[in-house]
């Protein structure tokens, strides 16, 4: 399985919470402008910056450039509460039960984001023969 950009981000924050590893979100006030295919060019973009010759990237950088990509109105939402949620997951905590309608929120976040750049971008797990 490939792990994209933004679950590479994740992954190490939402792990701590038993979360998968899936995708999403962006804290700019252009969010949700830009068209499915513009997005998508702009993410691969990135995933190749960042699987290739950025591979040893910090978290923050990854999270940066991935702050700056305008995500289509329809995935807007998610990818905002998925990319502001790995910051905020180091202070949420599985056992609490007050952190626990949270996470559930960032784990369907990530997951509707994943789902969406699988679905339109081609982006998501290879499997092997």
């Amino acid at each position: 399985m490939r792990r994209t950009i933004i679950g590479l981000a994740a992954v190490a924050s939402l792990a701590v919470l038993g979360c998968s590893d899936s995708e999403d979100g962006v804290g700019n006030s252009n969010a949700g402008s830009s068209s499915t295919e513009e997005f998508c060019d702009e993410y691969l973009a990135l995933e190749e910056r960042f699987t290739g010759e950025d591979a040893d990237a910090s978290q923050e950088e990854v999270l940066e450039a991935i702050r700056g990509l305008n995500p289509p109105d329809e995935i807007a939402d998610d990818f905002r509460t998925a990319i502001d949620g790995v910051e905020e997951v180091e202070d949420l905590d599985p056992a609490d039960p007050d952190d626990e309608e949270r996470i559930t929120e960032l784990n369907e976040a990530q997951a509707n984001v994943q789902q969406f750049l699988t679905d339109e971008c081609g982006v998501g797990p290879e499997t092997t023969g």
